[in-house]
């Protein structure tokens, strides 16, 4: 059973990549997400946690950024209806503390946003992941920010970064505006205004 590997990437493609560890290529399935965040490291060593999908005909591996993410998706597998690449497709849009909040305030809206994850699938969540999240840090889990999907702000980062800021101040501007919109160029907007008044 793989639960960790750390290596050079050698190629990104579709849903995953292939993670050359001491000579050895392994395939890691991974979301579209997180494998955008990883074109930029192609250069750097990683560090996956790793969730291993042993079935009689196939043998898959799940990549994640942490374990929190990784304890998160075997929480999602238990969920009725939700198999591996819908557990995937919600750990790419939502952060683990951002599933545990859509619970705690059962928001159903925080899943059905996601394409792909129906009334009746995200129902199923806000039901069967209560009392399965305490892993979590539960301090952060009366956080009042606005529950929308990674894509938004990971497309404004890279739109800031683009523009000449550095990674650092980018996340510090949509840390101060996030709870505004999801929409993206009103959340550009935001940003670009909030960086502007710090100059």
């Amino acid at each position: 059973m793989i639960s960790h590997l750390q290596g050079n990437i050698i190629e990104i493609q579709d849903s995953e990549l292939i993670l050359d560890v001491h000579n050895v290529g392994y395939t890691v399935q991974m979301g579209t997400n997180q494998l955008q965040l990883l074109q930029q490291k192609k250069e750097e060593t990683i560090s996956l946690a790793i969730y291993t999908l042993v079935r009689e005909d196939d043998i898959r591996l799940f990549g994640f950024p942490d374990f929190t993410y990784r304890k998160c998706f075997t929480v999602l597998l238990k969920v009725n209806g939700v198999g591996p690449k819908a557990a995937m497709l919600i750990l790419d849009q939502l952060t683990p503390i951002q599933i545990a909040q859509a619970v705690t305030t059962q928001n159903a809206a925080a899943f059905t946003q996601i394409s792909g994850i129906g009334t009746k699938v995200a129902q199923k969540l806000l039901l069967e992941l209560q009392d399965k999240l305490a892993f979590l840090p539960q301090e952060t889990l009366t956080d009042k920010t606005t529950i929308k999907p990674q894509t938004t702000t990971l497309e404004v980062l890279s739109a800031l970064q683009n523009l000449g800021f550095t990674k650092q101040v980018a996340e510090k501007a949509l840390n101060k505006v996030q709870d505004n919109t999801s929409d993206f160029d009103t959340l550009l907007r935001s940003c670009l205004s909030y960086l502007h008044q710090l100059k």
